[in-house]
């Protein structure tokens, strides 16, 4: 067991992230909030290492699925996420049936992809009327998404998704203002671009 902090999105993966995805065959993370899927998925996208995460609520959960370029990873077709700490947290109480199936149909996949089958890139479980119901789709890459990319060009210039942005860069959209620093990832600077931020000023003194 290795206890250890995962850096959330937009910070970069650790070494120690990166040296553990680069060692194992396939990753699985199963983490309460997006942005450390997303760091994780970073280091996954460097190495290119099959990525499983498994989300579970209180009647729906979701095992999503990215062990291909072609296919869409867990992050594409997502919009508006969060980079932002919530102070409060929900309490809930997740069916656990719903649990049960998503841990199954995750083992299912790792075996699918060990051995090179398709699998679907997202799996819904969820209950309705007392039934369980399982929904797949199979979705292709989406061509904007610059978390599976293995190159992105920004406003700035072209990085790979895991590389920090190398200098401090404000972005304006509208009233909204946002700095990025050289410890965030260059996927979160094109993710601000594809909403509508600009490079107000790109270096700050």
């Amino acid at each position: 067991m290795i206890n250890a902090k995962i850096p959330e999105y937009p910070l970069c993966p650790s070494g120690l992230v990166e040296s553990l995805i680069k060692w194992s065959d396939l990753v699985i993370t199963t983490f309460d909030r997006f942005p450390p899927r997303l760091s994780v998925l970073l280091a996954c996208n460097k190495f290119s290492k099959p990525l499983i995460d498994v989300g579970v609520g209180p009647q729906i959960a979701n095992v999503r699925v990215w062990y291909s370029r072609e296919k869409a990873c867990i992050a594409c077709y997502s919009h508006g996420i969060t980079t932002t700490l919530v102070p409060s947290r929900a309490i809930y109480a997740a069916d656990p049936r719903i649990a049960d199936a998503a841990v199954d149909i995750a083992s299912m996949y790792v075996e699918g992809i060990l051995k090179g089958n398709p699998v679907p890139t997202r799996t819904v479980v969820k209950v309705e009327n007392g039934i369980i119901k399982i929904e797949t789709q199979d979705l292709p890459r989406d061509e904007s998404c610059s978390f599976c990319s293995r190159e992105v060009e920004t406003s700035l210039s072209k990085y790979k998704p895991w590389e920090a942005v190398a200098r401090q860069v404000r972005l304006k959209r509208g009233e909204d203002e946002v700095t990025l620093s050289g410890i965030e990832c260059a996927s979160f600077l094109k993710y601000l671009e594809n909403l509508g931020y600009r490079v107000a000023k790109e270096y700050i003194a």
